[in-house]
């Protein structure tokens, strides 16, 4: 009552003008409030500041090129707009470039497993800027498999002259690279474009060290060039001992003028020279070594071609990410997305020295690294790091995360038995983190995955794992049904060695991975469980211990993945689904009683019970008619359907059914046409040609009923029938269509021309006897139609007739 009392007071309430615009306000403020609170909003916002303005509209031209990248997950990009807090660095192992702080950080061993982990107070970016701009936009990118930096800027120059449209933005494209097959090269490529009318100048600077700082710069001449030569050192107070570092650089000029409509191109060169810890006894001696080493090598890259120096850097970087693992698809929230996975190779292989691809190795310990990386005896122990998220985090906000993840992966790897591919540099702990990931072990005379089944719900592929020379392709894939199974490929390199594997329990014979049927495309796997959990497959060159492997499992059960997670999780118990079950039934007997007892009970009024009963009396007369009209409409449309296909070919298309072509025999087919028709026609109205048709078509349409035929179709003043189809009628239907046939002839004479008293109509007709084929030809507006010489002949009998 009191509700429904306030309700009753709601529009007076809202009679006044003051009431309703209070109301409009609150409403606004409520709709303006929630979308600022949403995501769309700060995506609106975000994109406004993005694209506006003449350099955002030339940032977004620049990014556009990386999306392919991105999607594909082989990088990552950054604007001011749209910010990823993410470290972008570029790094080989002996050191690594923060572009972000631009600082250089250096390691304090050349040994594999140490990592760039000393900040120095050196700067080795060049910056160049333009100054007096009116705008910036900014954007860069870490790409993986380059191993490189890039940078995009588009600045719009000030002063009067400029325009202030887009196509006066400069833009200034930096990559920047720590070499990978060099360790002491660092280089950064600079490309100015200036499309404007205008020469454009831009100011070239480096940061100085400041003062009190462990570093000192001098500029020296290298063969009739000036280079910037920076010393410095980076203590270790827990050793009391130091590195010295030394970097030579190409010096550039103050200024950069670049003409108008053209481009600037410029390659800063610098060479990195770090040295082991040392006592401050040997620190002159050290430093004296380090700077006639560091000039001797930048001379020599001076004389070099930059091409091919960054060819050698991207296909070092190529060549690592030979080995990887792809994201195909995931389906829960702890499997690491295939971003994060890139990311943290990237990672890890920037801050992993990689002598593998350096030329100074001797031809013996390259042959010893190579060796190791064929086949890791107990690599890698324990289970898979596929779901560890201190190992794959999703966020990594500094280079001393990045450092610190580096070291935690390298004591992993270390622990589980992967000591050899950790010594062996990027190219081993490239290798171990595919191995680790998945659950691959390396385990007497064969390589074993021992994957968790009941974590196999998410599609994922290890490519390039190493064995005798070999690369093995490993996918865990799902059916259309979400089912798992197991896709083996091999890759064989010049000497291919015979390469077996089995799936779980080894209880098939082994296939034979390197045969050459095989190889082109990879052998399937089915993911089978045993009992007790043993490895999901097993691959070795060796096929006799395969065979043997089986009678050494001892196990009790083998069962498919599905059988197994059905084991594994079969639900909620019974007694809960029988309460729930109990529980609906009483509630509803109960409400059943309710309502009974409310219109039909003893204490029910009369008019209740007679209310009830109307209204199901006139509920059930409804709903008798509604069926009897639904059923004349079904009537109806069946007949309409017929007139147009055989009652045989409406049914099978009613029930959805493929209607198959069918041949016949023997079928006489009947086609007539109206002599003169198109002198006729060119003298009559289209209402009249159709009028007088359809009079010549209905007369015939009811003669033949009285015969044993079908008619097939009409095409203009053409009439087109068949007896012996669909329904065949033996040696009939010739005599079938001659009797009809001589009764259209005479039917036709009977026929007037509404506007043409004083002329009758003519027929002329064909009739053939032979062999045809009937069937439906379309999807929209089916036709059933005939094919054949019969068609033909009778067709040709019509047209030449008199």
């Amino acid at each position: 009552m009191w509700l429904q009392q306030r309700l009753k007071g709601l529009p007076g309430l809202l009679s006044s003008s003051w009431a309703r615009r209070m109301l409009i306000g609150f409403l606004v403020f409520l709709i303006f409030y929630w979308y600022l609170s949403s995501d769309g909003a700060l995506r609106l916002f975000s994109g406004l500041g993005q694209s506006g303005g003449p350099s955002g509209q030339c940032l977004q031209t620049e990014i556009h090129r990386w999306k392919s990248l991105v999607d594909r997950g082989e990088g990552i990009y950054t604007t001011s707009q749209e910010k990823v807090v993410t470290p972008f660095i570029s790094g080989n192992g002996h050191f690594l470039v923060d572009i972000d702080s631009n600082k250089l950080w250096v390691a304090s061993s050349f040994q594999p497993g140490s990592a760039p982990v000393h900040q120095t107070e050196y700067s080795p970016i060049v910056s160049v800027h333009v100054p007096g701009k009116r705008a910036e936009a900014q954007a860069t990118m870490l790409w993986f498999r380059k191993g490189a930096v890039l940078s995009v800027r588009c600045i719009l120059p000030g002063g009067t002259g400029s325009s202030g449209s887009a196509r006066d933005c400069l833009t200034v494209r930096e990559e920047f690279i720590a070499h990978r097959s060099r360790p002491n090269i660092y280089l950064q490529r600079i490309h100015v474009n200036n499309p404007s009318e205008r020469v454009a100048t831009l100011e070239v600077s480096t940061e100085l060290p400041s003062f009190g700082s462990k570093f000192s710069a001098s500029v020296e001449k290298v063969e009739d060039r000036e280079v910037v030569l920076s010393s410095g050192r980076v203590v270790l107070p827990e050793k009391n001992q130091m590195v010295l570092v030394v970097v030579a650089t190409k010096k550039l000029g103050s200024r950069i003028q670049v003409a108008a409509k053209s481009e600037y191109i410029e390659s800063v060169v610098s060479v990195v020279w770090t040295s082991e810890p040392i006592d401050s006894a040997k620190q002159e001696d050290t430093f004296t070594r380090l700077r006639e080493g560091a000039k001797k090598e930048l001379g020599e890259l001076l004389r070099a071609n930059i091409e091919d120096l960054v060819q050698d850097h991207q296909q070092a970087w190529v060549d690592l990410f030979i080995s990887g693992v792809e994201m195909r698809k995931i389906t829960d929230s702890h499997t690491p997305s295939s971003v994060t996975v890139n990311t943290t190779l990237y990672y890890i292989l920037s801050a992993s020295p990689a002598p593998l691809l350096d030329r100074r190795l001797g031809a013996d310990e390259r042959a010893r690294l190579e060796s190791s990386l064929n086949y890791a005896d107990h690599c890698f122990s324990g289970h898979a790091t596929m779901h560890a998220e201190n190992l794959w985090p999703e966020r990594v906000s500094s280079v001393a995360q990045v450092l610190q993840l580096v070291t935690l992966w390298t004591l992993t790897l270390q622990k589980r038995g992967c000591k050899v591919l950790v010594a062996a540099g990027a190219h081993g702990v490239m290798q171990g983190v595919v191995l680790s990931f998945g659950g691959l072990s390396f385990n007497e005379n064969h390589l074993q995955f021992q994957a968790d089944p009941d974590v196999l719900h998410n599609s994922y592929a290890l490519r390039g794992i190493h064995y005798n020379q070999d690369l093995i392709n490993l996918a865990v894939l799902l059916d259309a049904e979400g089912k798992p199974f197991l896709h083996v490929s091999v890759k064989p390199q010049e000497k291919p060695v015979a390469l077996y594997a089995c799936e779980a329990g080894c209880l098939n014979e082994p296939v034979e991975l390197t045969s050459s049927l095989v190889e082109a495309k990879g052998h399937v796997f089915p993911v089978m469980v045993t009992q007790p959990i043993t490895p999901l497959l097993y691959i070795s060159t060796d096929l006799r211990h395969l065979q043997d492997l089986r009678h050494t499992l001892h196990l009790k059960a083998i069962l498919a993945h599905e059988e197994h997670m059905a084991k594994q999780y079969p639900g909620l118990p019974f007694l809960f689904w029988f309460s729930v079950a109990s529980l609906i039934t009483l509630f509803h007997l109960f409400l059943f009683k309710l309502i009974y007892n409310e219109y039909c009970g003893p204490g029910a009024k009369p008019l209740f019970r007679s209310k009830m009963t109307e209204w199901i009396q006139s509920y059930a007369c409804n709903l008798r008619k509604r069926s009897e009209t639904l059923k004349r409409q079904r009537h109806l449309a069946e007949d309409l359907l017929h007139q147009m296909l055989p009652k045989t070919v409406a049914k099978q298309l009613r029930q959805q059914k493929h209607v198959e072509a069918e041949s016949y025999e023997k079928v006489t087919i009947f086609f007539s046409d109206i002599v003169g028709f198109t002198s006729i026609s060119a003298s009559c109205t289209p209402l009249q040609v159709v009028e007088m048709l359809n009079n010549l078509y209905m007369c015939f349409d009811t003669r033949i009923d009285s015969y044993d035929v079908y008619k097939v179709e009409t095409i203009g003043d053409a009439y087109m029938v068949v007896s012996g189809l669909p329904e065949r009628n033996g040696d009939k239907h010739a005599d079938e269509i001659a009797k009809m046939s001589l009764d259209l002839v005479a039917a036709v004479r009977q026929v007037a021309i509404p506007h043409m008293p004083n002329k009758r109509l003519q027929l002329r007709a064909g009739i053939h006897t032979g062999p045809c084929v009937a069937g439906i030809v379309g999807y929209k507006m089916p036709r059933y139609c005939l094919f054949g010489d019969t068609v033909n002949t009778a067709s040709r009998m019509e047209s030449t007739s008199l």
